[in-house]
């Protein structure tokens, strides 16, 4: 009968030797060392723990695992097995791969590319954040009511326009007569004659800013103008404007959902985070001593 804790043994031995376990543990090594600077690798080499110290990147071990890795890659890709050729073919290409990787780790040009860091980061939190689970309703509808202000419908506006190309002579006469009660025609818009219900942001960036803060505070069911936009000038009359609003949980539940988990594996990174802070000394320009304290009490905890 096999020994639990030399199956335990082995089956870590075994772990450890994966490519990918490997790929994590230097992952988590590039974050830390990215971080502190390469003046301060041996210090940290020297107080890793005792399995990531003895990682040695120099020693290329390939087992039967990671053939039959690449044989079910190829017969999955090609619906074919391999010829023994081919199969020793795939071998050299990952040999190839994974010497030019570790290459890369070993001569430190890593720690210099913007594009390996952010990819590294973003593994080792996707490492640490995992996949929260399911949040009850309960906790969605505190998620929801705590951060209220996010769940807002955009104000709208209802009006009726003249538009003209270019600015008529004797605006302010045109302006009466509409206030008159005359139909004037105008150039064609190409949102049309009536302006139904849009949102704020829609107004802003069709019509600009001042244009639609001067339809806010129109007085309803009276023209007012010329109103300037990036395509012409606009007399309008403002019907309706419909203020910004509480959204229903109801009519969000899935967008509070998706929020409360993004918030949930940014607290799960933090805590992560919080762990290793004490490693670290952040040194601050003098104009940021406020930030340079509270960081420092953080790391003190």
């Amino acid at each position: 009968m096999t020994d639990p804790m030399t199956e335990q043994k082995f089956t870590l031995s075994k772990l450890i030797r994966e490519p990918l376990t490997l790929f994590f543990i230097i992952a988590a090594l590039i974050f830390v060392v990215d971080m502190l600077g390469p003046d301060a690798q041996e210090e940290v080499f020297e107080s890793a723990p005792t399995g990531l110290a003895s990682v040695n990147l120099s020693r290329i071990e390939i087992g039967d695992d990671l053939q039959s890795a690449l044989t079910e890659e190829f017969t999955w890709l090609s619906g074919r097995e391999p010829t023994p050729e081919e199969a020793r073919q795939l071998v050299d290409e990952w040999l190839q791969d994974e010497m030019i990787f570790r290459h890369t780790l070993i001569t430190g040009q890593h720690l210099n590319d913007g594009k390996v860091r952010e990819h590294m980061i973003e593994k080792i939190s996707l490492l640490w954040a995992g996949l929260p689970d399911d949040p009850t309703d309960a906790q969605m509808l505190q998620h929801y009511l705590d951060n209220i202000e996010y769940y807002y419908s955009e104000p709208k506006a209802s009006f009726a326009q003249v538009f003209f190309n270019e600015l008529p002579d004797n605006s302010q006469g045109l302006l009466a007569r509409l206030n008159a009660g005359e139909q004037i025609a105008g150039d064609t818009y190409w949102l049309g004659s009536i302006i139904d219900g849009y949102a704020e942001s829609v107004l802003r960036s069709n019509f600009g800013g001042e244009f639609y803060e001067a339809v806010v505070a129109a007085p309803r069911n009276s023209w007012i103008g010329p109103l300037t936009s990036p395509r012409g000038h606009h007399f309008v009359s403002v019907s309706d404007v419909t203020p910004s609003l509480p959204l229903k949980f109801e009519d969000i539940y899935m967008r509070v959902r998706q929020s409360w988990l993004d918030a949930e594996q940014r607290r799960m990174i933090s805590e992560q985070v919080d762990l290793i802070r004490p490693q670290f000394e952040v040194i601050l320009p003098a104009a940021s001593a406020p930030v340079a304290t509270e960081v420092a009490a953080h790391g003190t905890e």
